[in-house]
This record gives C-alpha cells, sequence and structure tokens, in this order.
C-alpha cells in the first residue's frame, strides 16, 4: 500500500467551514478541482530534509506533518486532514522560499532516515544510488514549493491529507 501526501488549495471561508462542518469534507475532495497536488511517497523525505526529524520538527516547516488544525475525526486515507489557513501557507512559503538543493542536499542523510524508518525507506537501498533518491526527493520539493508559494500570493488556505 502506498502513502501519498495530498494537498488543496482552499479559501480561508472553505476551511472555516470544514473546521465547523468536517462531513463536507469529503465533498470538497469530491468536487473534481485539478487545483490539487500530490508529493508521491516523497513527502516524509521532504519533511526529515526540511526539519532533520521524521516526524517532529518547528513550524512552519514541519507543515508536512504536523501543524495547522484537524478536519474532525473523518477518515481519508490515513487519518483526518489537515488545513493550514492562509496566514500559515503565507508563513510556509516564505520558509519553502528560502530553502536552497544546497541546504536540502547537506540535510540528507540515507542511513539515518533508514535508521528512523522515513517512509518509504528507500534511502540506503543497494539497487539504487543515493543520488537517484534524492533527486526524486527534489523535484517534488520544488513541485510543493511552487504550489505553497502560489497558495500564498493569492492569500488562499491549504488542505492536505494523506491517502
Amino acid at each position: 500500500m502506498s502513502m501519498i501526501s495530498a494537498w488543496r488549495i482552499a479559501t480561508d471561508e472553505q476551511i472555516a467551514a470544514l473546521l465547523h462542518e468536517p462531513a463536507l469534507i469529503e465533498d470538497l475532495l469530491d468536487d473534481g478541482s485539478s487545483d490539487e497536488i500530490d508529493l508521491d511517497k516523497a513527502w516524509h523525505g521532504i519533511h526529515y530534509l526540511l526539519t532533520g526529524t521524521a516526524w517532529g520538527g518547528s513550524e512552519p516547516l514541519n507543515y508536512i506533518i504536523e501543524g495547522g488544525r484537524t478536519v474532525g475525526d473523518i477518515e481519508i486515507g490515513y487519518g483526518p486532514a489537515r488545513v493550514l489557513d492562509s496566514a500559515q501557507v503565507r508563513a510556509f512559503g516564505q520558509a519553502l522560499a528560502g530553502v536552497t538543493h544546497e541546504q536540502l542536499r547537506a540535510a540528507y542523510q540515507p542511513t539515518a532516515m533508514a535508521r528512523a524508518e522515513v517512509y518509504p525507506n528507500i534511502w540506503d537501498r543497494a539497487d539504487e544510488s543515493p543520488d537517484e533518491a534524492l533527486d526524486y526527493l527534489l523535484a517534488y520539493f520544488d513541485e510543493l514549493r511552487a504550489y505553497v508559494i502560489q497558495a500564498s500570493d493569492s492569500g488562499k488556505g491549504l488542505i492536505t491529507y494523506i491517502c
């Protein structure tokens, strides 16, 4: 089974409605909008590169896994969705804008990531070069950064969930 991190732009009004009535999440996610990205299985590795931890870290760079507010207790794949309001997205976008590939390369520690069981645990596989896994993470990092900055520039929030 795959665990993929999905992200969708939302207005603060949509976020407030979801927090007030969590059951709306299913209709919102099934509305056919194409304004969504997924980070494939790279989400956990990117989180590690940004925070130096498998599950923790400081805001806003930990927003891939933590932060924001949980949308009720409705399971959307693996647990409930989380929402980041426009102020959190602005802070996240500003933080991501300052992160360079060089910083991420320096944070890439395949052995430590494998030991910490960073999903999907491909970091020290003998059949792949470490550069392939890092390139995979960098490509999805670039996509996430552009998406978050786009949401920030338009004053929007984000919905994120693991499916």
